[in-house]
């Protein structure tokens, strides 16, 4: 399951901390499943869109999601849909698909 998330700029703090959460241990012990599961956050001007804000794409089943989500839905986030997630999808498809290629390119 591929989910897509708008970031506004007064969020964007919020979600990174989050995203990247130092796993605790000893009596409360949590994972952070986001650095686990792995996620794209990528500028959308950079991704072509002439807009603010930053996109979060993460891929991961729906247990995942149940979990984890509410950690990231905090005031300025919304759940990108319809054509706004499949434009950020095959924005951030092209972009490693180029990156890909650049990289064979250079073994060539």
């Amino acid at each position: 399951m591929d989910k897509v998330y708008k970031v506004k700029s007064k969020a964007l703090k919020d979600v990174n901390k989050a995203l990247d959460a130092d796993d605790m241990v000893g009596d409360e012990q949590e994972i952070n499943e986001f650095k686990r599961q792995g996620y794209t956050l990528r500028d959308a001007r950079s991704l072509g869109m002439d807009e603010d804000g930053t996109y979060l794409h993460i891929k991961a089943d729906e247990d995942f999601f149940d979990r984890n989500e509410k950690k990231i839905m905090v005031e300025g986030v919304e759940e990108a849909e319809g054509t706004q997630k499949e434009k950020v999808l095959k924005a951030i498809k092209e972009e490693e698909e180029n990156a890909v290629a650049g990289m064979g390119a250079i073994f060539d």
